[in-house]
């Protein structure tokens, strides 16, 4: 069986990146709201959704690694997600619903 075939479950997703446009950015309101993230929470969420490592957090907010650890097993903790990756998954799905609200809230 392949793609074409109508018996066949197999899906394909293309996802297409632009790098030129910068990360979604969530609104830390919506994240305190939300999971009752705190500001540098926030800002360690964001950093996460544009892609950013653990090393890369530390050198671009001036804290220790550990520091930027500890912030993401709160995070883990108040979205009640398990792993790194899974919390940057679910606050990527989010994002679409939360552009949405802005818009809506604007107009």
């Amino acid at each position: 069986m392949g793609l074409d075939d109508p018996r066949s479950n197999a899906r394909v997703l293309l996802v297409l990146i632009d790098n030129q446009q910068p990360a979604a950015r969530h609104d830390p309101e919506v994240l305190r709201e939300l999971f009752g993230f705190t500001a540098t929470e926030a800002r360690i969420a964001n950093a996460l959704v544009g892609g950013m490592s653990t090393e890369e957090i530390s050198q671009a907010f001036l804290v220790r690694p550990d520091t930027v650890r500890t912030h993401v097993k709160r995070l883990l903790a108040k979205t009640g997600t398990r792993s790194h990756a899974e919390l940057q998954k679910l606050l990527i799905r989010l994002t679409p619903n939360l552009v949405a609200l802005a818009h809506a809230n604007v107009g």
